[in-house]
């Protein structure tokens, strides 16, 4: 048996979110700013919250921003393997409107110094499953990426890869294509990024298409639910209504760790995929994505 239930493979992000419809520009604008650790480390957060053993590596600055992080994530439990950068640790700008709906300004920093040859290959080695996401892949780490995807399946670990963004899957469509095919065990997409990786206009023709790239995939519809397909069967879940969307940050990696968490405890697929968003829509509902 081994010993990590889940190990994630990502960035290491400080989040700022910052309330931004009706700014008086050149005024002062009053607004309550909300600071936490984020990026893909959140989905071992909430893996480890809901019930399994996880681990996160991933690269930050010599700087207290670092050690906050860690911190944050041995309170969770979750083990952090950490490699240290020249540059500082990344932070992300979460810019609310009015739809409460994001636009996020990254400066990527350590992270963008991630190297092969630092991945702690013992923790593989552990893991039953690995879980990349797509914002990894920039134009710096591409290639690192791929690779480390390589060492994923030299270890026999099964492979969940979350597309990140549409703008990282319209950058990477042919690698990340390719992944999907050939490497992924289990696919995460949202609409927007579903209909990049596709090239389609529509959820419907996106999916079916997704059928021909792998045999198992959830695409996230936000409040709609998902569409996905697991064993030659497809599901589509409707969630109930959320009460008040108040923040979309970390939406997506709090459905994952939720989902990946009930999946490895009860190998049901369609009631991991319902605990997902059970998850995702808390996290929504209240600022930052824990």
């Amino acid at each position: 048996m081994k010993e990590i239930d889940l190990l994630v493979i990502g960035d290491v992000i400080i989040d700022i979110i910052v309330p931004a419809c009706c700014l008086k520009r050149e005024g002062v604008n009053r607004r309550e700013i909300h600071m936490e650790c984020g990026g893909t480390a959140n989905t071992a957060v909430w893996a480890s919250r809901t019930g399994i053993r996880s681990a996160f590596v991933g690269k930050a600055g010599s700087d207290f921003l670092s050690d906050i992080y860690m911190k944050d994530l041995i309170d969770e439990k979750v083990f952090p393997h950490f490699m240290t950068g020249k540059r500082k640790t990344g932070i992300c700008v979460s810019l609310l409107d009015k739809k409460k709906e994001r636009t996020l300004l990254v400066s990527r920093g350590a992270n963008d110094e991630f190297k092969l040859n630092e991945l702690p290959e013992h923790l593989l080695e552990k893991a039953n499953y690995v879980y990349v996401a797509g914002y990894s892949f920039t134009p710096e780490l591409n290639g690192t990426f791929k690779k480390v995807i390589d060492k994923v399946k030299k270890y026999d670990a099964k492979l969940v890869f979350g597309t990140g963004a549409y703008n990282m899957v319209e950058d990477n469509l042919k690698l990340f294509r390719d992944i999907i095919r050939n490497k992924a065990d289990i696919v995460i997409a949202n609409r927007m990024e579903a209909l990049a990786l596709t090239r389609k206009n529509n959820v419907a023709s996106a999916a079916k298409e997704m059928k021909s790239l792998c045999s198992c995939f959830i695409i996230t519809l936000g409040s709609e639910g998902s569409i996905s397909y697991n064993n030659g069967k497809t599901t589509k879940i409707r969630m109930p209504r959320i009460p008040r969307v108040v923040d979309t940050t970390g939406a997506g990696d709090s459905f994952a760790g939720a989902f990946i968490s009930r999946y490895i405890r009860t190998g049901n697929f369609p009631e991991s995929v319902r605990f997902g968003h059970k998850i995702a829509n808390k996290v929504v509902q209240t600022i930052g994505g824990r």
